[in-house]
């Protein structure tokens, strides 16, 4: 049954509706997409609109495309996520207020994973994270070393409530921001 489209844009609604059959779990992590050949019959969409859906769908963490094999359907992790937003943040970083913002924001962030970290911290977290913080007291003075530990400190305890999204935004690759930033 070919499913009927507008003319406009065509790729992104090939991509909504992959998108919805996804969050649907009509097709899960793992499953291979139909051919492209069949979702261009399906969708009568060309080639060029297919591939575009495909890429969007990658870049989003949705599908994995391989050289020679189907796309198959992937789990979006946090780490794709915060990748996905990097560009965007690097952006809104890029003057005075932007900055101020992205620090009110991380002031905020980082209450909560404290917070949270407390509440679910083992004696195993706790003990990780005092060494973590005693190797960024021993730091002090030498600023790369202070950096790395910093990094190191935060991530402590953002490891401590166990949710994927906090880890990945404890680190400064993920949008490109440092202890000097702080």
């Amino acid at each position: 049954m070919a499913v009927r489209l507008k003319r406009s844009r065509l790729f992104e609604q090939v991509v909504d509706v992959l998108e919805q059959r996804i969050s649907e779990r009509q097709l899960v992590a793992g499953a291979e997409l139909p051919s492209e050949r069949q979702l261009m019959a399906e969708f009568s969409v060309g080639r060029t609109a297919i591939r575009e859906a495909l890429f969007h769908l990658e870049r989003a963490g949705l599908v994995d495309l391989r050289a020679g094999s189907r796309a198959r359907v992937t789990a979006p992790n946090a780490e794709v996520v915060m990748t996905s937003l990097s560009s965007s943040a690097r952006y809104l970083l890029s003057d005075d207020s932007g900055t101020r913002h992205f620090q009110a924001a991380r002031v905020l962030f980082e209450a909560g994973l404290a917070r949270d970290a407390a509440r679910n911290a083992t004696a195993k977290d706790v003990r990780h994270l005092s060494d973590a913080l005693d190797a960024n007291y021993k730091s002090i003075g030498d600023i790369r070393r202070f950096e790395d530990s910093d990094v190191a400190f935060h991530y402590a305890i953002a490891t401590i409530p166990r949710i994927p999204i906090y880890v990945v935004s404890a680190g400064p690759s993920s949008i490109g921001w440092s202890t000097r930033d702080a």
